[in-house]
């Protein structure tokens, strides 16, 4: 092995008032930036110009094996489409230590101790499908504000 990190016992938590672990998860989608095009294009050239615009980090969708009893299932569910922000951060299986988030403000596990995304994010969706011979799953979509702030392993 090389260094690589397992996708097993990677975490994701959210905090409100108080720090918030999602349970359940059975994937994390893609993130990360992905910039605009700001044609800069004029009547004298022969091919189109671009700058490199602002950032947007998008969406990141969750998929969740869902827990009717699970709190933490249930304020999700509650929270979708409210328009409010939350401190989300995912914790790679680098490492064990938890965030911490006083007073609802995300603080990512030092870096010694693993490597982790903090980011704004609103619950976008949460939607159920039920299907024969499976389990009932719900697909969790969190539009994200802003950068996203990497701590890495060392």
């Amino acid at each position: 092995m090389t260094g690589e990190v397992r996708s097993q016992h990677c975490e994701l938590w959210y905090a409100d008032t108080t720090l918030k672990k999602i349970g359940n998860i059975s994937d994390i989608g893609e993130f990360g930036a992905m910039s605009d095009d700001i044609d800069v294009t004029n009547l004298d050239d022969l091919a189109k110009q671009f700058l490199t615009g602002l950032g947007d980090n998008g969406e990141i969708t969750l998929q969740i094996n869902l827990n009717p009893t699970d709190t933490v299932h249930q304020d999700l569910f509650a929270k979708q489409g409210n328009g409010n922000r939350y401190s989300f951060c995912l914790g790679l299986s680098d490492g064990t230590t938890p965030p911490t988030a006083p007073a609802g403000v995300m603080t990512p596990p030092a870096a010694a101790a693993r490597t982790s995304y903090v980011f704004l994010a609103s619950i976008k969706s949460f939607k159920q499908a039920i299907k024969t011979n499976d389990a009932v799953r719900v697909t969790v979509t969190l539009r994200i504000s802003g950068a996203i702030t990497a701590t890495w392993h060392t």
